[in-house]
């Protein structure tokens, strides 16, 4: 391309990536010296399964137990909104925060709701399974901030996690 104007970044616009023309490569997959692949485009199903194995540790499947742990009158309460809002109230009051923002990896809800403490990544994630607990429909999401640009809808890309 020529004489193109320089790009000014403006406050308060998302991340500049999201401006800029550019042709973008992603990683497919990796194979390694004995033959062996590792795939890192997927399906947005498989995504999912991985994430909730990589990031939480499968702790998004404990609505059994918080069903047994949460009072009986949250759980008969009939409109579904005041359910969710007396949920979120019980555990805001129950836990007691740890000042982490970082769960850590092979943290368990389990212990951390026995114990009465937690970080955020304990905490939400108790309120996400006591939410399923209530037959409510809870969804994870994970975040980013806006300097990291608009990811892609196409497929999903879930790169080794580099320590």
């Amino acid at each position: 391309m020529n004489d193109i104007p320089a790009f000014i970044e403006e406050n308060y616009m998302l991340s500049k990536k999201n401006y800029l023309s550019k042709i973008v490569f992603d990683l497919e997959s990796y194979t390694d010296i004995k033959g062996s692949i590792e795939n890192y485009t997927t399906t947005w199903q498989k995504a999912d399964k991985k994430l909730k194995s990589q990031f939480f540790n499968n702790q998004t499947s404990k609505k059994n137990y918080f069903r047994k742990r949460i009072p009986e009158n949250i759980l008969t309460i009939e409109n579904p909104l005041e359910r969710a809002k007396e949920i979120y109230t019980f555990i805001q009051q129950y836990f007691t925060w740890s000042k982490n923002y970082w769960t850590n990896k092979d943290a368990k809800i389990k212990n951390a709701f026995d114990e009465a403490i937690g970080g955020v990544g304990e905490i939400n994630l108790s309120i996400y399974n006591s939410l399923k607990a209530a037959n409510l429909n809870a969804k994870l999401v994970v975040l980013s901030t806006k300097d990291n640009g608009i990811p892609t809808k196409l497929y999903p890309i879930i790169l080794p996690i580099i320590t």
